[in-house]
């Protein structure tokens, strides 16, 4: 992708407002895991083909596609929530395990959970994130059951080569 990239740059001085070669470029630094020069790279391809009058209609929906995939290694949220009752069987299935859900009594549960999660720093050598999240699971006899977990979290990963990364979090 690095290769593919001089390349591009190359082109870019004899065509640079061709929207095709920001949207190719945009790519090839989705592939060096570079987030935001890739965001930018899609945005420039974005606002060539609207001052263009979007003569390619299919090309911007690739753009917005790739877009949304890159914005969501840049910041992402998630959210799920679950309701059970069960006769010690749990009706959530691998979904219940992911919100930790224990069944085995005959009676109901409620499980939600919020994730956060912002990168500031995303590109191919290192990633700076910090992620918050919210976890309430219920017993509806409150008082046999309640468990709540709000966290923060912080966690730097830094490539050391082709295959190796390093990296520390506190949560």
């Amino acid at each position: 992708s690095q290769d593919a990239l001089v390349h591009l740059e190359e082109a870019e001085s004899g065509e640079p407002d061709n929207p095709w070669l920001w949207y190719l470029r945009g790519l090839g630094r989705v592939q060096l895991h570079d987030w935001y020069a890739s965001l930018e790279s899609l945005d420039r391809a974005r606002d060539l083909l609207r001052a263009y009058g979007d003569p390619d209609p299919q090309l911007l929906e690739s753009i917005r596609r790739t877009r949304r995939r890159v914005r969501s290694e840049v910041f992402a949220t998630s959210l799920q929530i679950g309701l059970s009752y069960d006769s010690n069987v749990s009706f959530l299935g691998s979904g219940g395990a992911g919100l930790g859900l224990l069944a085995g009594r005959g009676d109901a549960e409620f499980a939600s959970r919020f994730s956060l999660f912002y990168a500031p720093i995303a590109d191919e050598n290192e990633t700076l994130s910090f992620g918050m999240r919210v976890v309430d699971t219920r017993h509806f006899a409150i008082n046999e059951f309640d468990y709540q977990d709000y966290g923060l979290s912080i966690q730097y990963v830094r490539r050391l080569g082709d295959r190796w990364e390093a990296g520390f979090g506190y949560d």
